[in-house]
């Protein structure tokens, strides 16, 4: 039997590398549960770009030196364990006729669509509200830890 796809929200991918609490657990059991061949996760395409923007961001506010490299690690180490869901001219005309009032949620369900993962890990279930029903399975990172059997506790 395979691992299940989860393609990833940015929220769920930023609370992983930001270390946010208190949603930091969930999201490194989900990179666990990935490493331990559990799970496959993927992010959109558009997601390491926008990924940078915000941690480089941080990096700077911090004053950490080497704030762009740090950032451009950051994504290395996370292409290390995600596939990539491509953006294409399709997925953003899919995710237009959505209707969705976030266009960005729209991306990531389209590109979700488009790669055949058929589950979207969000903390933000509510902004993918309006998606078609059936389309795909909306789950919090917490209920995709239950549904491939990983431990949420603490290690």
């Amino acid at each position: 039997m395979s691992a299940p796809d989860f393609l990833l929200d940015l929220n769920v991918v930023l609370d992983f590398l930001q270390d946010r609490p208190p949603h930091a657990q969930h999201a490194g059991r989900l990179f666990a549960a990935a490493r331990g061949a559990l799970v496959s996760l993927w992010v959109s395409g558009d997601a390491p770009s926008t990924l940078f923007y915000v941690l480089e961001r941080q990096f700077r506010q911090e004053r950490v030196k080497g704030a762009s490299p740090r950032a451009q690690g950051c994504i290395r180490d996370l292409l290390k364990h995600v596939s990539v869901a491509p953006v294409t001219k399709a997925g953003l005309e899919r995710a237009i006729g959505f209707g969705m009032e976030d266009y960005e949620d729209a991306i990531q369900a389209a590109c979700a669509v488009e790669a055949g993962v058929g589950t979207l890990v969000t903390r933000d279930g509510k902004g993918c509200r309006d998606l078609p029903a059936g389309l795909l399975a909306i789950l919090t990172p917490l209920e995709a830890l239950a549904r491939v059997g990983a431990r949420t506790g603490p290690a």
